[in-house]
């Protein structure tokens, strides 16, 4: 097997255990420690064969110095983070993070792509994923064409551990959510993920890549990942593409430094359309929902207010039980928290979200006009969702802080090209 194949191989198991773990039916099991571990220990073990490939593979001279001493801040970094936290479960999931981030650190940097090739990996098994989602959505959940093959036990949302039955199509397809309205209740798509807002997340994002992308058939990509986060039928998502074409729109008009009245044409009925949605669902929230708006509100207050008692290392990382302690008896039933803004200030206080804010901060700083939009919508869905320290997430932000502030640099420390010849 060529070195090149090898290292696409290598991308596309870290692109699907990126995905896996940002809140996948599979890893959200209060059963699932072991396959969650495995999981890490093969992230880990690609992770390393790739940087060895990258290291055997030089095109030109690297700094590696310069990497080395980078890694050692992190290292130092966290591990103060670690070593004053008082939280027992934090230091081993703050440890393990801690491994992901030097090795993500340290295979962004090596392969010095404008785009990284995990990212593309992700995105490219996030367009299968919608493709086979809205092919069960709109042949079994919509039109019950086909039935279920059987049922799995959820426990995201679960109340006092009871888990709930959820529909599932050959395990590929899961029907976890439904949502109600003036014309009944159907069935939202939420592919392989526990809910439709994160399912809404994994489009979002893989949208992002895809319009930093230079690929084939990118319209009709882009376009699969528009119809499968559109069938979510989240606020979250809705907001999302209507700023997206919004910011896209305008990216596009100052690169070319001027008005042209066929964007405007093409986007206002757009942006009309996507704002009557979102007027829609809100509204519908509010009269038939559960009560989930005001939750999501009241995670802004729980949030705050936690950190306010820890303002600089925060409770401990994934200590969700600080946040509890904050939440009024109205919500009991509904203990989950649905924000990353506030809960990484919570859990991990001033000296955690430096690193944050920090990597957004940078993010921004691009000359590249795409790569901005990118950093802007992450922001966005960092507020608005919680995947706080899923890996997806933290990939994201070394890579936002790894963007050069003057102009882009497409020249590569390793070619991958070279290795696709060996």
């Amino acid at each position: 097997m060529k070195i090149g194949r090898i290292y696409n191989f290598f991308n596309y198991i870290i692109a699907a255990i990126l995905i896996y773990n940002c809140q996948s039916i599979w890893a959200s099991g209060l059963n699932n420690e072991v396959l969650n571990t495995v999981t890490y220990f093969i992230l880990v073990a690609s992770a390393l064969i790739n940087i060895i490939l990258l290291l055997t593979q030089s095109k030109n001279q690297v700094n590696l110095s310069s990497i080395l001493i980078d890694s050692l801040f992190i290292i130092v970094y966290l591990g103060l983070f670690i070593f004053f936290s008082t939280y027992p479960n934090t230091k081993l999931f703050a440890l393990r993070l801690l491994i992901v981030v030097v090795l993500f650190f340290w295979l962004i940097k090596l392969e010095n792509k404008r785009i990284p090739s995990i990212l593309i990996s992700y995105w490219n098994l996030m367009i299968i994923i919608g493709l086979i989602s809205l092919l069960f959505w709109v042949l079994g959940s919509l039109f019950r064409l086909i039935s279920p093959t059987g049922t799995v036990e959820s426990f995201w949302g679960a109340f006092d551990g009871i888990p709930h039955l959820v529909n599932s199509y050959f395990n590929v397809y899961y029907e976890t959510q439904s949502v109600n309205s003036i014309i009944g209740t159907f069935i939202r798509n939420t592919a392989i993920f526990t809910e439709g807002p994160m399912a809404a997340l994994n489009f979002s994002l893989a949208l992002l890549i895809g319009i930093n992308s230079s690929s084939k058939n990118l319209v009709l990509k882009n376009t699969i990942l528009v119809f499968s986060l559109a069938s979510t039928f989240t606020t979250t998502g809705y907001i999302f593409l209507t700023i997206l074409i919004l910011g896209h729109w305008i990216d596009r008009l100052k690169k070319k430094n001027s008005f042209n009245i066929s964007y405007l044409i093409f986007i206002l009925p757009i942006l009309i359309v996507g704002s009557l949605l979102l007027i829609v669902l809100f509204n519908q929230k509010r009269i038939y929902g559960s009560g989930s708006v005001d939750v999501r509100f009241d995670d802004y207050r729980v949030g705050l207010k936690t950190w306010t008692q820890h303002i600089i290392f925060g409770t401990g990382i994934s200590n969700s039980n600080a946040l509890r302690n904050n939440m009024e008896l109205w919500r009991m039933g509904n203990p989950g928290f649905s924000n990353s803004i506030t809960e990484v200030l919570a859990n991990g206080g001033l000296y955690l979200g430096i690193l944050y804010f920090g990597s957004f901060f940078k993010g921004l700083l691009t000359k590249d006009g795409l790569k901005k939009i990118f950093v802007v919508m992450t922001f966005y869905l960092f507020v608005t969702t919680a995947f706080t320290y899923n890996y997806i997430l933290i990939f994201l932000l070394i890579w936002f802080s790894s963007f050069s502030t003057t102009r882009e640099n497409n020249n590569e420390i390793f070619s991958i090209e070279a290795i696709n010849k060996e």
